[in-house]
């Protein structure tokens, strides 16, 4: 690391390099973990914020900004603000104890809960084969350890209630999800807060 004097001491590019290092690791560390959970994320956006498509310098962006907040000043002009999901269209998250280890539990859309059973996947499943880029929020696990993480299996439940997804990637993932699983695998996700009753709740629905 080089440090400009020009700009700060050493004292601040150690103070600067020890907020980077913690940014990026805070997610292993589990820090801010709602973050990584595309839900929260979801019904956060839906309730506290507004997408509005601005114009810079003759081209057209689209920012975010929370709805208390002023509009964006110089050098962006505000034209309009984009349309949301509606809330019907959302996963219900129920309510999260105060308990740093409990996770959100998930139930379907309730325009969802109609659905026609999904359609049944062919062939093997393999555990140790990479999930695919189209799940890219765990794309660098294996379908094993998808499964045996809390955040891994409650995206994997979270794509098979959500909408938006093909039904053949929805299939896939409730494929993988009544895979049987190891009592002692099952006991530490229980001991993590992960909600397996929600977990089935959400498959027989489909």
């Amino acid at each position: 690391m080089t440090i400009d004097a020009r700009r700060g001491s050493v004292t601040d590019a150690l103070e600067g390099a020890k907020s980077k290092a913690l940014s990026r690791c805070c997610k292993d560390l589990g820090i801010a973990t709602d973050l990584w959970d595309p839900q929260y994320t979801i019904e956060w956006k839906a309730k506290y914020a507004a997408q509005i498509l601005c114009e810079s310098n003759g081209k057209n962006k689209t920012l975010w900004r929370r709805k208390d907040r002023p509009p964006f000043a110089y050098p962006f002009k505000e034209i309009r603000e984009l349309p949301q999901a509606k809330s019907s269209e959302l996963l219900e998250v129920d309510d999260v104890s105060e308990d740093s280890t409990s996770a959100p539990s998930y139930s379907a859309p309730k325009a969802q809960q109609q659905q026609q059973p999904l359609p049944t996947l062919t062939g093997p499943l393999e555990l140790d084969a990479q999930v695919p880029q189209s799940f890219k929020k765990i794309a660098h696990m294996t379908w094993g350890q998808a499964l045996s993480e809390k955040s891994g299996r409650g995206y994997l439940t979270w794509v098979v209630a959500e909408s938006r997804y093909a039904p053949e990637a929805k299939a896939q993932c409730a494929a993988y999800l009544k895979v049987p699983i190891e009592a002692e695998t099952r006991v530490a996700l229980e001991s993590e807060g992960y909600d397996f009753q929600k977990e089935k709740d959400i498959l027989s629905s489909k």
